[in-house]
């Protein structure tokens, strides 16, 4: 729902996701300088769907990049039990080997 429109800027807020609360388009004027602006219907209608398609994007790519951040500190985590599960390893062969030798000696 668009709450404000000053000059050449549209807040819209109450946006359906999760991830953005408020979203600020600033719009192109004919020439950069126009201190009032008024939408027509049929430009807001147009501005409306670039708006939501602005959003849409947005939405999906900070859901994707949310996703890679979780598989990657799942996969950090899986590295971080191996490297951890490896040292237990050669800390045992360790202690394997030294008892041997302390056998042989």
């Amino acid at each position: 729902m668009i709450t404000r429109i000053n000059k050449n800027v549209i807040c819209i807020k109450d946006i359906p996701s999760n991830l953005i609360e408020e979203a600020i388009f600033i719009l192109k004027t004919s020439n950069g300088k126009e201190k009032s602006f008024s939408i027509k219907s049929r430009n807001k209608d147009i501005i409306m769907s670039e708006v939501n398609e602005i959003i849409k994007d947005c939405s999906n790519k900070l859901e994707v990049e949310q996703e890679v951040a979780k598989i990657q500190e799942r996969n950090d985590r899986e590295k971080l039990k191996r490297i951890k599960a490896n040292v237990i390893t050669i800390a045992i062969l360790i202690m394997i080997v030294s008892f041997f030798i302390s056998l042989i000696k």
